[in-house]
C-alpha cells in the first residue's frame, strides 16, 4: 500500500510541474488550434482521427497546432504547405517525432519512424539503392515469373482472384527480398505482415493520444496502474516485431548455409555488409517486406 502512495504521489507532483513548464506561453507565435483539455488532452486526438484531422483544417485552416499531455505538433492539410516546409526548408523539418510506444512495442527499427540522423541516413541510402530506377529494371524477370504463375491460377479458379492478387503481390517482394516462395494467401509471412501492420496503425502508436506521449515517466508504470492498460498489449507487440525482423531473413541464412538459395536482396545485403551489425540488413529487408505490403490489405478505419 505504502508503494502506492508512493506512486501516487510522484505522479501528481509530475503532472503539476508539467503543466507549470508546458503551460500555454505568451508570445509564441504558433498557428491556430484547439485549446488543450483535462491535463493538456484535446479532441483532435479521439475517435476517428482523419475525420477530427479534416475538421481542425476547415476550422484553423491547412496548418493547424494541436497540443495533447504536453506534445505539441502539426496537421498539414495542404500540399503547397507541405511542400514549403517538409521540401524547400527540409534542413529545418526533417526530423519527426519519436512515439515513445514506438519504442516500447520494438517498432523503432523501421526507418520511416526513426529520427534524423546518421542511422535514418545510412538505412535510407542502403534502402534507395536496393529500389532506385536502375536496380528496380533487373527484378523485371522475377516478376514476369510470378505474374505468369498468378495469371495461371486466375484461369485455374477465377473465383478466387482476390486471394491469387494477394498471393502474387507477396510472392514478388518475399521471393526478391528473402528467396521465399508464396503459394498461399494464407502463407505465415502474409498473415504476419498483417498482423504487424495492423499493430502499426494502432491509434495508440499515434501522436498525442495516450499521455505516454506527452508524460513519458508513464512508460514506467506497471500494466495495473490505472491509465497503463496500454502496456498489456505491449509483449504481443514486441513478438510480432520479433517475428518481422527475424524470421524471414533466418530461412534465408538458413538456404545460404546449405548452398541452396537463388540470388536475392537479402542475400546481396548479407554479403556486401557482412562486417557490420546483422541488425541493420535484418532491418532493412524487412522494411521491404513490410512497405510493399502496406497498401495490399484493407486498410483498419482507426485513424
Amino acid at each position: 500500500m505504502l508503494d502506492l502512495f508512493i506512486i501516487l504521489g510522484a505522479l501528481l507532483s509530475s503532472l503539476i510541474i508539467h503543466s507549470l513548464t508546458t503551460g500555454r506561453r505568451r508570445g509564441n507565435r504558433y498557428p491556430p488550434g484547439p485549446e488543450p483539455r483535462w491535463f493538456g488532452r484535446t479532441e483532435a486526438t479521439q475517435g476517428k482521427l482523419y475525420i477530427q484531422y479534416t475538421n481542425l483544417a476547415k476550422l484553423y485552416g491547412p496548418l493547424v497546432n494541436v497540443q495533447s499531455y504536453g506534445m505539441r505538433f502539426f496537421i498539414v492539410s495542404s500540399a503547397k504547405i507541405a511542400d514549403d516546409l517538409l521540401e524547400k526548408r527540409s534542413n529545418l523539418y526533417s526530423d519527426r517525432i519519436v512515439s515513445p510506444v514506438t519504442k516500447m512495442v520494438d517498432m523503432d527499427w523501421l526507418f520511416s519512424l526513426m529520427p534524423y540522423g546518421d542511422t535514418w541516413r545510412k538505412h535510407r541510402r542502403i534502402f534507395h539503392q536496393a529500389f532506385k530506377p536502375e536496380a528496380v529494371r533487373t527484378y523485371r524477370p522475377l516478376q514476369s515469373q510470378k505474374v505468369h504463375e498468378a495469371l495461371k491460377m486466375i484461369l485455374r479458379d477465377p473465383s478466387r482472384f482476390q486471394q491469387h492478387y494477394y498471393v502474387l503481390a507477396t510472392s514478388v517482394i518475399l521471393s526478391l527480398v528473402y528467396d521465399y516462395d508464396v503459394k498461399r494467401a494464407d502463407d505465415e509471412f502474409v498473415t504476419l505482415a498483417e498482423k504487424a501492420l495492423n499493430a502499426l496503425e494502432d491509434k495508440a502508436m499515434y501522436p498525442g493520444v495516450l499521455a505516454v506521449h506527452g508524460l513519458q515517466f508513464l512508460e514506467y508504470l506497471p500494466s495495473w496502474f490505472p491509465g497503463a492498460s496500454y502496456k498489456r498489449a505491449v509483449d504481443a507487440k514486441i513478438a510480432l516485431s520479433k517475428k518481422v525482423r527475424e524470421m524471414p531473413l533466418k530461412i534465408l541464412k538458413d538456404k545460404l548455409a546449405a548452398s541452396t538459395a537463388n540470388p536475392c536482396l537479402g542475400a546481396s545485403l548479407l554479403e556486401r555488409y557482412q562486417d557490420d551489425d546483422e541488425t541493420m540488413v535484418q532491418d532493412i529487408a524487412a522494411v521491404a517486406y513490410l512497405g510493399t505490403l502496406f497498401e495490399l490489405f484493407p486498410r483498419l478505419s482507426i485513424v
